[in-house]
């Protein structure tokens, strides 16, 4: 147990030294049950705004997200985080009330009745 505990704080201090574009990090937002207007839901919270603003704050100092990421930067008329749940939506999801037949189709994972 001793060994293990040890090499979680070795890998964690070796982050430290990685430049943030050679970090990897996983932001994930809860959708349960699993129907579009529960995507990123908390109660009392903001958690699409929350999430656009932290993955701003990443890309500023320098983790790499990749080309033409959503939800970025703030459209006028529009609620922050509303384009990075769109876009979630459209990459993929399980609720088949609101996919269309394409979006079904793309979608790779599979889930027997």
């Amino acid at each position: 147990r001793a060994a293990r505990v040890a090499g979680i704080a070795v890998r964690h201090a070796r982050l430290r030294h990685l430049p943030p574009a050679e970090r990897r990090l996983a932001l994930v937002l809860s959708a349960y049950p699993t129907k579009h207007a529960r995507v990123g839901n908390a109660v009392g919270l903001d958690t699409p705004a929350s999430a656009a603003r932290l993955l701003r704050r990443l890309r500023e100092e320098g983790w790499e997200l990749g080309e033409g990421f959503p939800g970025m930067e703030p459209t006028e008329g529009e609620h922050e985080g509303d384009a990075l749940i769109k876009a979630l939506i459209e990459a993929g999801g399980y609720d088949q009330d609101w996919l269309t037949e394409d979006q079904l189709a793309r979608n790779p994972v599979r889930i027997p009745a």
